[in-house]
């Protein structure tokens, strides 16, 4: 089983939405971005509603959506959840913000065993970034 290349890509931030406060990136491995993937498969108006929370994110100081959540339960992640039952996940790291899992249930929750499985994405994904950042100085 071969190890999976991970990178980080930056996304840019429209200038309209302001100054960024935070660069936010997100996870690809061996190229593919699962998150970014699944987010431009989606119909127009739910794409557009999740760029303009993560402009909001970017740009406005402790910013505050019923479509967001900077926690998880007990767990260091946050989720964005623009329509129904669709989650992107992401980290923060110092002035970073991080997107790295996406996920669709079709109803209720996803429950504490998936948000494990997610938790321990997001420690790999952490650390990773945080080698990516020092390579990067």
């Amino acid at each position: 089983m071969t190890k999976k290349t991970i990178h980080f890509e930056k996304l840019p931030i429209e200038k309209y939405y302001g100054y960024p406060i935070y660069e936010v990136w997100h996870v690809a491995e061996d190229g593919e971005s699962i998150v970014f993937n699944c987010c431009n498969s989606l119909d127009e108006k739910t794409q557009r509603k999740v760029k303009r929370i993560i402009g909001n994110m970017a740009t406005i100081p402790d910013y505050q959506s019923d479509s967001l959540r900077w926690t998880v339960h007990k767990y260091q992640y946050g989720e964005v959840k623009p329509k129904g039952h669709r989650f992107f996940f992401f980290i923060k790291c110092g002035m970073n913000i991080v997107f790295f899992e996406y996920r669709e249930k079709k109803s209720d929750s996803l429950g504490d065993k998936v948000y494990k499985v997610i938790d321990q994405k997001r420690e790999e994904y952490e650390r990773e970034f945080e080698e990516f950042l020092k390579r990067n100085q």
